[in-house]
C-alpha cells in the first residue's frame, strides 16, 4: 500500500508470480484518528505530504479494479475490522 505506483506495482507482482499463483493482500484502513493527525501533521509538511495512502483501501470496489487491472482476477474481496488499542502514545509508533 506504500508504492507510489500501485498500478505498476501490482503489475510486477503478476509478472513474477508463478502461473496460477494467488495474490493475498492485507491492506490498513483509516481510522478516525488518522482525519485529526493527518490535520495536525499538514502544518508542518502540507495537506499533500500529510495525507495518508492508508484511507484509499478503504473502499473495495477500487481496490478490487485495482487488481484486476494488473491481470489478476479476484475471487475474492472481503473486509475484516480489528481495532487496535494502544495503552500510550508511544506504544502506536
Amino acid at each position: 500500500m506504500f508504492f507510489p505506483d500501485r498500478p505498476a506495482a501490482l503489475r510486477e507482482i503478476r509478472r513474477v508470480l508463478k502461473p496460477k499463483g494467488k495474490l493475498a493482500l492485507s491492506v490498513w484502513c483509516g481510522g478516525p484518528y488518522d482525519q485529526v493527525f493527518e490535520g495536525l501533521l499538514a502544518n508542518y509538511v502540507g495537506e499533500e505530504a500529510a495525507r495518508s495512502p492508508i484511507g484509499s483501501f478503504e473502499d473495495v470496489d477500487w481496490l478490487g479494479s485495482l487488481i484486476e487491472d494488473a491481470g489478476f482476477s479476484v475471487e475474492s474481496l472481503k473486509t475484516a475490522t480489528t481495532p487496535t488499542r494502544y495503552h500510550s502514545i508511544r506504544q502506536s509508533v
